[in-house]
């Protein structure tokens, strides 16, 4: 039996319209019995007009607004949405942060119906205008425990394509994209653009896939303008950048390819890239001062607080020195030796965690790497913890105890260590 498109079209506006509105509200989940309530489609219908929604937000690379329909019972999306649920708790972040009110068109996008009987529209189009005339940027990823692009490359094969599953009519000849590697050392592999061709799935070489490509992937033409297996800009320089603190890549890294960039995170990207002097990509403390000195939100003398409190000097070193007049571990007293280090890191602070004394140790240089690192944390008694996957004989070649109790925290460092404890001790180890 013929689906009735318009009717499901018109149902999904309603949803849509009611969601978007509970969205930043605190009750943002919505059962579906809620939303029959409000908007008069009868729950054993949503489903479809939900996979609508579901389908013009995998179009335009916005976050499942589907997954805040829950059912009553679990909590938990059901019919109509496709997000992982493994990040979901992510994913209702990205619904609450989002700017519904600014998506494209508000949901008002006409539908090209595939024919009668069809079970999905063929396309979703929007305005010509905005199709046309803008420029898009994109990040293609790739989980190298997916797709062995290693192997792909030692093979003698060149990139000439790559995996779309979203936005597929939205990407257009010649526009840029950078390639970005998933898994522990992620970050930047290079970058190209699209050439407008396609390629047939039956060139595809399947040996180099490790998992079933999906039906609904189609395989773009591409050519690399820089490629290396080794990441160029790792993931801590990328996510120093204002723009890309927020990036769809650190809020839903499980998109699909490609996700949609804005005009300020490409040329974000493009100055990082070339680099103060044009010739030198700038280290992670250059991107994170630079990023402080040109938000001009911030009044200038915060500014300065937050520049120094980033490279050791400042009003933070004095406040935690007056506290921690000691490395904890080595006994080390001499400021010259000593590191005024965060103990929730920099880069993942708010500016008022920055300059928090309470957020800071003195330590030894070397005690300082272990501990910024993941390697040693400790418990709010004292007790330090190591990793076990660090080797002992680093400890001993540096002349440090394996156990210790450096002495107790106050409640305001037991915030910060619990933090470290539970985000930084033993990450990616």
């Amino acid at each position: 039996m013929a689906r009735d498109f318009n009717l499901h079209n018109s149902n999904a506006q309603k949803i849509w319209n009611y969601v978007v509105e509970s969205a930043h509200t605190p009750q943002f989940k919505k059962t579906y019995r809620e939303v029959q309530d409000a908007t008069g489609v009868f729950w054993r219908t949503q489903g479809l007009a939900l996979e609508l929604i579901q389908l013009y937000c995998h179009e335009f690379n916005l976050p499942h607004l589907t997954a805040i329909v829950v059912e009553k019972s679990t909590g938990m999306p059901s019919s109509g949405c496709d997000v992982d649920r493994g990040n979901i708790d992510l994913e209702f972040a990205r619904v609450q942060d989002f700017n519904w009110p600014k998506a494209p068109d508000s949901f008002l996008t006409p539908f090209v119906l595939g024919g009668i009987g069809s079970s999905k529209p063929a396309a979703i189009t929007r305005n010509a205008s905005s199709v046309t005339d803008e420029s898009n940027y994109w990040l293609l990823q790739v989980n190298p425990k997916k797709w062995d692009i290693a192997g792909y490359v030692a093979a003698g094969n060149e990139i000439s394509y790559w995996s779309i599953v979203n936005n597929k009519r939205l990407i257009k000849a010649g526009e840029n994209f950078m390639l970005w590697q998933a898994g522990r050392n992620s970050g930047v592999l290079g970058w190209g653009c699209f050439t407008g061709s396609m390629v047939d799935k039956a060139e595809i070489d399947n040996e180099y896939w490790n998992t079933e490509v999906s039906s609904n992937t189609e395989f773009f033409g591409v050519q690399m303008t820089e490629f290396n297996l080794k990441v160029l800009l790792t993931r801590e320089q990328m996510k120093a950048l204002p723009t890309f603190s927020k990036s769809i890549i650190f809020k839903s890294p499980q998109s699909a390819n490609a996700m949609r960039l804005t005009q300020d995170e490409w040329q974000d990207f493009e100055k990082l890239l070339l680099g103060s002097s044009g010739k030198v990509i700038p280290n992670i403390e250059e991107v994170e001062v630079a990023s402080i000195i040109a938000n001009t939100e911030i009044l200038a003398t915060t500014r300065l607080e937050l520049v120094e409190s980033r490279i050791g000097q400042g009003q933070f070193r004095r406040d935690v020195l007056a506290r921690e007049r000691h490395c904890r571990v080595t006994g080390t007293s001499n400021p010259d030796f000593l590191i005024a280090s965060h103990i929730k890191p920099w880069r993942e602070s708010s500016n008022q965690e920055r300059l928090d004394s309470n957020n800071g140790l003195m330590l030894a240089p070397h005690v300082d790497r272990l501990f910024d690192k993941g390697w040693i944390s400790f418990s709010d008694e004292g007790e330090m913890m190591v990793c076990n996957k660090l080797e002992i004989s680093v400890l001993e070649s540096w002349c440090l105890p394996q156990k210790i109790n450096v002495g107790d925290f106050n409640e305001g460092q037991r915030i910060f260590l619990k933090y470290h404890r539970e985000n930084i001790f033993c990450r990616g180890k």
